[in-house]
């Protein structure tokens, strides 16, 4: 399959998903100030 549009794409939404996730996970972590707890990157 083919997109004309990267953003249409189904694999390019799901990275992109992840990214922000992992992003806020580090964020409230980081927040918490919690040493032994890190983030899992998907």
């Amino acid at each position: 399959m083919f997109w004309n549009d990267p953003r249409a794409c189904p694999y390019y939404l799901v990275s992109r998903v992840t990214l922000v996730v992992t992003s806020a996970l580090k964020k409230r972590l980081a927040e918490a100030e919690d040493p032994h707890v890190k983030p899992a990157y998907l």
